[in-house]
């Protein structure tokens, strides 16, 4: 049986086994996580690129990177509040309306990601220096800001795309595109960021061009690989076939409701967005005075980490899918059916990449920089957070199925509350009272992880997240896990 007619037994009502469940939970998560993966692998090798620049070129870019995932992520929470509502319409058989949240979509999130690109272009210089940044990586720093914020419109777009696909349950496509644009980033960052230069191939030397940017090169390589996609992304959403293909004999236009729905879901996943990048942001402040050495540790460290942590967010799509579908077809039980196999799944995953990370982090470090004093600091720090992975991968997929259930209000205050209560203080005190240098910096971290898996675990557990739902179809009383 095909995952979309799994799926359409879910929305049908039909009982589904615990074997099934299990099927179409691995058949969901498995294109995102791979094509997750994949990104995290282009990204490691896209660091490596830079980092043979120098430790210099590393910390210029680790100094910015924070506060771009800060500016990506508003846009990011926006496009969610109309994919939940879209996964919510396809389980409740309403196309027709999954159709319309497409198009209004579109115009609210390219209006937010241009609005995001202007202002992101105009603070580009001042935001190292903000930062701390010391005088040698502000120009760098500023340049590859600007260049990413220019090419924001055309990230949201595939995003987009890619995220209206993965809510009707398709997460095929959304894999394969995700796949497609990490290697053309490695490829156009060859061009982008070196001089040129022979390469030996099959007994010959082949010249290759490049334009010799360096750091900007980077930022513009990245740029153009999603130029190239975005075009995809689009064509497969609109392709005839998709269920959100939109139709010329149905007229679209705002809906008021649906807006306003989707800023009430949107807002807390934009207010936990920004205090976790605005720590993430401290956190760089944090570490600066401490030393390029420092911060190009910290960001190997972190590339390497997402290799644990970034299949949980495929998880965490799958979650968000079935329990939207779930909720949307009016059954209680198989939405928290599927949070707790998605719940536990993510757990058992991450932790055990946890384990592998742990025992290969030097020779994963390794790769990225020849600099002895940047692989040890690196490793030293990611064996802290190894040990917690498993309750990382539980506020992640947690969040994906609090998402589904649209309950995003009480977790993004749970994101603050453990992030300026307890990261952020510790990092304080270990650092600047204990001077405990950038060791200091992740053991808060890991600390803070595994205090925020608990809570997130813990309101599963009670069941809080599922309140807003409370007329069920009575079909569904008989659902087990």
């Amino acid at each position: 049986m095909t995952t979309e007619e799994h799926l359409v037994r879910l929305r049908g009502g039909q009982q589904m086994t615990l074997s099934e469940k299990l099927n179409l939970v691995a058949r969901l998560s498995f294109p995102s996580m791979m094509a997750q993966i994949s990104t995290i692998i282009m990204e490691y090798i896209d660091s490596g690129m830079v980092g043979h620049l120098g430790k210099d070129a590393t910390a210029s870019i680790g100094l910015v990177m924070t506060s771009l995932w800060l500016v990506g992520g508003l846009c990011t929470s926006f496009i969610s509040g109309f994919t939940i509502q879209t996964a919510l319409a396809i389980g409740g058989k309403d196309n027709r309306k999954a159709r319309s949240l497409t198009f209004q979509s579109f115009f609210l999130v390219m209006v937010i990601a241009f609005l995001i690109c202007g202002v992101g272009a105009l603070l580009h210089n001042r935001i190292p220096v903000w930062l701390g940044g010391r005088p040698s990586l502000q120009e760098d720093a500023g340049g590859y800001f600007l260049i990413f914020c220019l090419f924001m419109p055309v990230m949201c777009l595939r995003q987009l795309c890619n995220s209206q696909l993965t809510a009707s349950g398709n997460m095929k496509i959304p894999g394969i595109l995700n796949t497609l644009v990490c290697f053309l980033d490695v490829i156009f960052n060859y061009f982008c960021i070196y001089s040129g230069g022979d390469v030996h191939i099959f007994g010959t030397f082949l010249h290759l061009p490049g334009l010799g940017l360096g750091v900007r090169g980077a930022a513009l390589g990245s740029g153009l690989s999603e130029v190239a996609v975005a075009g995809f992304s689009l064509y497969f959403l609109m392709r005839k076939g998709s269920v959100l293909r939109l139709r010329r004999e149905e007229h679209y236009r705002l809906i008021y409701k649906d807006i306003i729905r989707a800023v009430k879901i949107s807002l807390p996943m934009m207010f936990e967005r920004l205090v976790m990048n605005a720590a993430q942001v401290v956190y760089t402040m944090i570490i600066s005075p401490l030393g390029n050495v420092a911060l190009a540790a910290n960001s190997f460290a972190i590339t390497t980490e997402s290799l644990c942590y970034m299949p949980g967010y495929g998880v965490a799509d799958a979650a968000s899918t079935l329990v939207g579908q779930s909720i949307g077809a009016g059954r209680k039980k198989t939405a928290v059916s599927f949070g707790r196999i998605t719940l536990a799944y993510g757990m058992l995953l991450q932790g055990g990449l946890g384990i592998l990370m742990f025992a290969i982090s030097p020779w994963m470090i390794g790769i990225l920089s020849p600099d002895q004093n940047v692989i040890d600091q690196a490793v030293a720090v990611l064996r802290i957070e190894a040990l917690i992975e498993a309750f990382y991968g539980a506020q992640i997929v947690g969040s994906g199925i609090f998402r589904g259930a649209e309950d995003t209000f009480v977790p993004s205050l749970m994101n603050f509350f453990s992030v300026w209560v307890v990261r952020i203080p510790l990092a304080l005190l270990f650092t600047r009272v204990m001077h405990l240098g950038l060791m200091g910096v992740w053991i808060a971290m890991a600390t803070e992880l595994f205090f925020r898996g608990s809570i997130f675990i813990l309101r599963f557990l009670t069941g809080r997240w599922m309140k807003r739902h409370e007329k069920w179809d009575r079909q569904d009383e008989s659902a087990q896990i």
